[in-house]
C-alpha cells in the first residue's frame, strides 16, 4: 500500500509541476508585444532555415503583419455572445484559413525552395502535436 501512495504523490506532483509551467509559458505568451513575439518567432525560424538578414527582416515583417491580424480577429471574438460564435464558427474558420495560405504565399517567396520545404515539415509537426492537445476553453 505504501508504495501505491509514494507513486500516485510523486504522479501528482509531477502533473501539477508541469500544468504551472504550462500555465506560466501561456501568461508570459500573451504579455509580450506583437513586436516582441515576431522578433522572437523570427529568431526561431533563422535559426532552423539559416535565413539572411533580408529574409529575417521580411520574416519579422510578415510575422508583426499575422499576429496584429490574428489579435484583432481574437479581440473580435471576445466581445461575442456564444451564441453569436456559433453563428458565425464557419466564416472565421475561413479567414484564419486564409490568413494561414496567405502567410504560406508569403514565405514562399521570401525563402528559398529547400528553406520552404523545411518550413512546411515544421508546420506540419507543430500541427500534429497541437492535434493532440485540447483546446482552452
Amino acid at each position: 500500500m505504501k508504495p501505491t501512495m509514494i507513486i500516485l504523490a510523486a504522479f501528482l506532483s509531477i502533473t501539477t509541476m508541469a500544468q504551472s509551467q504550462q500555465r506560466m509559458k501561456r501568461q508570459q505568451q500573451t504579455t509580450m508585444s506583437i513586436e516582441e513575439r515576431a522578433a522572437i518567432n523570427s529568431k526561431k525560424l533563422t535559426l532552423a532555415l539559416d535565413l539572411n538578414e533580408s529574409q529575417q527582416a521580411k520574416v519579422q515583417e510578415l510575422l508583426t503583419t499575422h499576429l496584429t491580424i490574428q489579435k484583432a480577429q481574437r479581440e473580435e471574438r471576445e466581445g461575442k455572445t456564444s451564441e453569436e460564435l456559433a453563428a458565425d464558427a464557419a466564416e472565421r474558420k475561413e479567414a484564419r484559413l486564409d490568413a494561414k495560405i496567405s502567410l504560406q504565399n508569403n514565405m514562399k517567396e521570401i525563402l528559398t525552395p529547400e528553406q520552404f520545404e523545411r518550413y512546411q515539415e515544421m508546420q506540419l509537426e507543430r500541427d500534429s502535436r497541437n492535434k493532440g492537445r485540447k483546446r482552452r476553453q
